[in-house]
């Protein structure tokens, strides 16, 4: 079981540098379609029964609890930011998962 999952990102959104906005902790939540990746990296399930509550909360059944945020592939995957991952819910009518992050730090060379 990997501890550990890797968001690629672009560096811009909407124009919104979403680097700057994790780095200062301003974003909190990173949204990710439920597909089966997703829901296999996160919970090591196939797929997500269905259900007709609006939220379900998974924070309880998740496998990983650090993520590092890349920006393209980047050699070595730096720089990143790593951060924890401290809840996990999923939004049925959007079929999005929604990862609450926390303690973002940014990692510019090797430990």
């Amino acid at each position: 079981m990997n501890n550990l999952v890797i968001f690629h990102l672009k560096r811009f959104w909407d124009g919104e540098d979403l680097w700057e906005e994790i780095r200062s902790g301003r974003k909190t939540i990173e949204w990710r379609e439920a597909k089966s990746y997703w829901i296999r990296r996160l919970l090591g399930y196939e797929t997500l029964a269905q259900t007709s509550q609006k939220i379900v909360n998974f924070t309880k059944g998740l496998i990983v609890h650090k993520t590092w945020f890349v920006v393209g592939y980047p050699k070595n995957n730096l720089p990143r930011l790593e951060a924890d991952i401290v809840g996990l819910l999923y939004y049925p009518k959007t079929e999005q998962f929604g990862i609450k992050i926390a303690n973002a730090k940014e990692v510019i060379k090797s430990h």
